[in-house]
């Protein structure tokens, strides 16, 4: 998580389906829960380069545009170097300019109020930023990312427990980009399949670089295009289909349809998968745990949908909290 998050609180803040509670019972499984392990991650660079730098700044623009001018006369400077040179190595080279720089961002600095986002940044910029990442060894995404690749020991299953949208897409983009670098570099390493949830936030069709959905569409589209040449797969899941971004939809191999009431949806998954429209009409017929599955890889029959019904897994979920925690409990 990016948070600072007792372990406490994680537990409280999971939703725990009633179905499943009534097979087991809340207290065991919020016992199982706080089992987890809970680490915080950052989803920026630990070592502030320029680009980090520009990258700030433009929010400050998007919030305050009449600090435009001190913008454009800092990003001047930083226009002459290398964007991934970094704050440190700048400021010893190349000190007049360092001293130029540090008093614009000062100065925007406290145009801000001191509980704003752009405060805290410019500030952690001001004194060589980043001093509690190093201090308390909070990895980035790029640590995690490296170890999950090149780690055989690293546990089996990672998390990002990110409710924030634009630092989730900022997680996704920084943790494909270095699982690729790494991938390209250091060869296959361990297999991975990278999972992402509410899949409308990460490819959405409409792309923006100031909150990131274009950086974390091309992340994505990176992974479902090139990621089985480096042993990488990809997952997403969403109930929204109306604006995602086609070009990743179709980068696919499997599909997995379930209940689409609107028609628009219905359109959308016909179009991107070449499945005939009388086949996704009949998805308002699905149960619970009924879906419509194609696969060409999978069934070698090309376009040919396949009805399947997939198991509950909270009986799975059951299972497992009884045999770690079955006799603790003594009821369960």
């Amino acid at each position: 998580t990016t948070e600072h998050l007792p372990r406490e609180r994680f537990v409280d803040s999971q939703v725990i389906p009633d179905s499943l509670a009534e097979r087991v019972g809340e207290e065991p499984l919020r016992e199982a829960l706080s089992r987890v392990e809970v680490s915080r991650v950052v989803t920026k660079k630990t070592a502030i380069t320029l680009s980090t730098i520009a990258e700030i700044l433009s929010r400050v623009v998007d919030e305050r545009p009449a600090l435009s001018g001190m913008v454009e006369e800092a990003l001047e400077i930083l226009g002459r170097h290398d964007p991934e040179t970094e704050f440190n190595r700048f400021c010893m080279e190349h000190p007049e300019e360092a001293s130029r720089l540090r008093g614009i961002l000062s100065s925007i600095r406290d145009k801000f109020s001191q509980r704003s986002y752009l405060h805290s940044d410019i500030d952690a910029l001001l004194v060589e930023g980043y001093r509690e990442v190093k201090a308390n060894r909070i990895p980035s995404v790029h640590d995690v990312a490296l170890a999950i690749a090149t780690d055989p020991s690293y546990p089996p299953v990672t998390v990002f427990y990110i409710p924030d949208p634009m630092q989730a897409r900022r997680a996704i983009s920084a943790f494909i980009d270095a699982v690729f670098r790494v991938k390209k570099l250091v060869g296959a390493g361990n297999k991975i399949f990278v999972v992402m949830d509410e899949a409308q936030e990460f490819i959405p069709d409409r792309m923006r670089s100031d909150d990131h959905t274009l950086q974390s569409n091309i992340a994505v589209e990176t992974l479902l295009r090139q990621g089985r040449k480096y042993g990488v797969g990809g997952l997403i899941a969403t109930q929204r289909l109306a604006h995602l971004n086609t070009n990743a939809l179709q980068q696919l191999h499997s599909y997995f349809v379930s209940t689409l009431p609107r028609t628009y949806d219905r359109n959308v998954v016909s179009d991107a998968f070449s499945i005939s429209r009388s086949v996704i009409d009949k998805t308002t017929e699905l149960d619970v745990g009924e879906w419509i599955f194609v696969s060409y890889k999978a069934t070698k029959l090309k376009n040919v949908p396949v009805e399947i019904k997939a198991e509950n897994n909270e009986r799975y979920v059951a299972e497992f909290v009884r045999e770690h925690l079955g006799e603790r409990q003594g009821t369960v």
